[in-house]
Formats: structure tokens, C-alpha cells, sequence
């Protein structure tokens, strides 16, 4: 069993930005769309002036820093609200424009049954592939259960930073006394209404889904900040708390965990870092490497080594074997 960690770049083929084009390319769409969203561009413009470091500004945003920090908290979330929003629309329309995630097809070939992907992207180009593979289940490929009749996945594709086919549903979709304690519920539901996802209903994908009270899918987005928040703070307290854990000899890590579902990949015992040609092409040509020490994470496995592949240093992901 093999677990892939894939970065933006493993889907830039597919039309969809690196996190340094992720501000020009939306206030571009969004100049041209013409929507609500502008009032995003115009916000941040008069505030902050042109964007150079989006997870700068971003990081100023959640914490009221530099020139936010002359507006109130309220301003500053809803700016963060509508900046989700802004991509889960900009997503959408990357999605029906068409372009084919072929180097995605490729890697759908690749992976074999009892495989993990994880991927910090908020994109499905990877899931529709591997649903056209028939390796990719929705019912528990997410690494939480869904309730419908469905054999389970032979491939997991876990996603830390949140999805952009993932929406709460109030209190868990339960009324009156006892309701769920969790404003959200203890896990998201996957809604496949536009289509997105290959033989699958157009819907939300779960029999206990009533209809009415659901939370828009940009809620799960974690954005790209210098200290990611993987909680959400609401009028209950602090929900879909993300944990940590490191077990005895063989340290796991806990990624993404929220109330009720938890997201385990094995660290240890080596880690290969390859760039987005190496996973998704040929896999023939070799590449100039150089080794060295996994210091971000030494309390993880003290043997490990990370090897990270020369050139642009653009590195697509993580294979952990």
C-alpha cells in the first residue's frame, strides 16, 4: 500500500491555479463575471492595494494584521466568506470549461487498491478520474461513511484543506431535544447536484439528507493563511476540531481529523517527494535529486528522509510507502 500527498501543482494541468496565481486569476473571472464577488476585489483593493502574497494577505485577514487591522472582525469575516465563496465559484466554472485532467487518467491507472491520496487541493478532477476507473467510491472513499448501499472504496482520497463538492448540514440534519450537540454535524455530506462526479445522482449524495438547512460548500475551505485554522468557531463553540496523534513505533498522523472522522496516514518509515511529471508521466525518466533530512517533521520518525526532486523545485507531492 502506497500513500500519495499531492500539493496545487498536481492539478495546475487541469486549468486550476498554484496558490501564487490564485488572486489574479480569480479578481480576473470575477472582472469578467460580473456577480456579487466584486465587492471582494474592491475590498481588498481599497484596503490593502495590489496583492503580491496571497497567504500573506490572507494571513493579515484571519488576524487582523497590517491594514485590517483598522477594520472590525465582522468586516474581516466576511471578507474570508466571501473569498471561499469566490473560489468554490471560480472552481466551478474551471470544472465546466473543460479541460481534461489527463495527467489525472494516467494516475488513476497507477494506483492500486489499499492506496491513500492526499490531497491539499479543494478540486475533484482527481476523484472523477478515479470514479471513471472504478477506483474511487464516494460512500467512505473520503474517509468518512456515508448511509446508501455502495461497496467500499478501493482508493481513499483524503482532503485536509477541505472540498469543494463537501457541504454541512445543520445540527447533522436532526431536530428537537437531543439534536446533534455539533452545529454542523460530526461530518460533511457530499453534494453531487451539478453533476460533477461520474455515476452518481445528480444530488446530495445520502439517504438521510432531508432537504433545506445546509451550510455552502466553501464553509469546509481552509485557505491558504501562514497558520492554518482547521476549526470552525460557531455559536456552540469550536466544531470540526482537528487532532494530532503519533502511535508507538509507527507514528500516524492524524490529517484533517474533525469531530466524528478522523483522516490516518503512516509516516513513517520514508518519504519520497517527486515532482507532478514524476507521479503522472512516463515514469521512466530519472530525475537529479537530492536527499536531505525531513527537519519539519523530526518528532515523526527519526529516520526519515525526505527526498526532494531537483529543478524547479515545484514539487507536486509526497509518496509515502
Amino acid at each position: 500500500m502506497t500513500t500519495y500527498v499531492l500539493g496545487a501543482g498536481a492539478s495546475s494541468h487541469a486549468g486550476y491555479p498554484l496558490t501564487a496565481q490564485l488572486w489574479p486569476r480569480l479578481a480576473a473571472w470575477i472582472a469578467k463575471a460580473g456577480d456579487d464577488l466584486k465587492r471582494l476585489v474592491e475590498s481588498i483593493v481599497s484596503l490593502h492595494g495590489p496583492v503580491h502574497d496571497v497567504e500573506l494577505l490572507l494571513t493579515d485577514i484571519d488576524n487582523g494584521e497590517g491594514v485590517f487591522a483598522a477594520i472590525g472582525e465582522e468586516s474581516r469575516e466576511r471578507i474570508v466568506g466571501d473569498f471561499r465563496r469566490a473560489i468554490v465559484a471560480y472552481f466551478k466554472y474551471v470544472r465546466q470549461e473543460g479541460m481534461d485532467a489527463k495527467l489525472y487518467a494516467a494516475f488513476a491507472k497507477l494506483v492500486k487498491p489499499g492506496d491513500t491520496i492526499i490531497s491539499f487541493n479543494y478540486d475533484i478532477a482527481l476523484e472523477q478520474k478515479l470514479v471513471q476507473r472504478g477506483q474511487f467510491r464516494v460512500r467512505n472513499g473520503y474517509g468518512f461513511e456515508g448511509t446508501w448501499e455502495e461497496p467500499g472504496s478501493p482508493v481513499k482520497v483524503l482532503k485536509p484543506h477541505g472540498s469543494v463538492n463537501w457541504i454541512a448540514l445543520l445540527f447533522g440534519g436532526r431536530s428537537g431535544f437531543g439534536a446533534d450537540q455539533h452545529s454542523l454535524g460530526d461530518r460533511p455530506f457530499v453534494d453531487n447536484s451539478d453533476s460533477a462526479l461520474p455515476n452518481y445522482p445528480s444530488r446530495v449524495l445520502d439517504t438521510t439528507f432531508p432537504g433545506g438547512g445546509v451550510v455552502p460548500p466553501w464553509i469546509s475551505l481552509i485557505l491558504p493563511t501562514h497558520r492554518k485554522r482547521c476549526s470552525l468557531e460557531s455559536s456552540v463553540g469550536e466544531e470540526w476540531v482537528p487532532s494530532t496523534s503519533l502511535c508507538g513505533s509507527r507514528p500516524r498522523m492524524r490529517l484533517g481529523a474533525r469531530t466524528g472522522w478522523f483522516l490516518s496516514v503512516t509516516v513513517c518509515p520514508r518519504l519520497t517527494a517527486v515532482r507532478a511529471r514524476s507521479f503522472f508521466g512516463t515514469l521512466t525518466k530519472t530525475h537529479r535529486s537530492l536527499s536531505v533530512p525531513d527537519r519539519r517533521a523530526p518528532h515523526l520518525c527519526s529516520s526519515s528522509r525526505t527526498t526532494v526532486s531537483g529543478g524547479s523545485g515545484k514539487a507536486a507531492g509526497l509518496k509515502i510507502t
